[in-house]
């Protein structure tokens, strides 16, 4: 029985002393993500059926004390809308240093049914960006909005 004991005693000193450790490691705060279109002329546009160029500007804003690299950025139309788009994926390498914010244009492909009623429905986005904070240390962080 005494040595039942001694063993739960040192399991539980190792699972304290490997949760302390663990909690001294924290991810990177996730940047904030942020898109809006640029391009005036789209609205009017997708009355008619068919691929339309679509210009977006998107804001990253890095709030942590460590230099992030955004390595990959996807973004998804989802449910109905205006258009939706046909190029969801863009590789990109951006650097961000601590505290910075930037901005930068990306032109996208996307297809309108047409109409007038589906030409005035909002279109909804689902984004995700791939970073890396730390050498080895991909995180990702999720955002939608829309347009």
């Amino acid at each position: 029985m005494k040595r039942v004991s001694c063993l739960l005693a040192v399991f539980f000193a190792g699972a304290v002393l490997s949760s302390c450790a663990l909690a001294t490691y924290s991810r990177v705060p996730e940047p904030s993500i942020y898109i809006c279109q640029v391009s005036p002329r789209v609205r009017q546009a997708v009355q008619f059926a068919g691929p339309l160029p679509v210009e977006c500007e998107l804001t990253i804003s890095n709030s942590s004390r460590d230099q992030i690299v955004i390595d990959a950025v996807e973004l998804h139309s989802i449910a109905g809308g205006a258009f939706r788009f046909q190029t969801p994926t863009m590789p990109v390498t951006f650097v961000i240093p601590p505290g910075d914010t930037i901005v930068f244009d990306v032109d996208l492909w996307a297809y309108s049914e047409g109409g007038d009623f589906s030409g005035r429905a909002p279109v909804s986005i689902r984004g995700t960006a791939w970073f890396e904070a730390r050498p080895g240390e991909r995180q990702r962080v999720a955002f939608r909005t829309v347009l």
